[in-house]
């Protein structure tokens, strides 16, 4: 019964960390999509700049 308890507790801890994980890469790409959007008009002001120039 013991054993049986402690694999249980493993497995939610297994469970939590999996979740944990999806949270923090859901949250890691949303940084990125921002990230590079916003680089993204930069980039894009920037190179309207240069073009105006010539």
């Amino acid at each position: 019964m013991e054993r049986y308890t402690w694999q249980l507790v493993f497995l939610i801890f297994l469970f939590l960390i999996f979740v944990f994980a999806i949270f923090l890469f859901v949250i890691y790409l949303s940084a990125i999509f921002f990230l590079l959007d916003f680089f993204g008009l930069f980039f894009f002001y920037f190179f309207s700049l240069s073009l105006l120039d010539l």
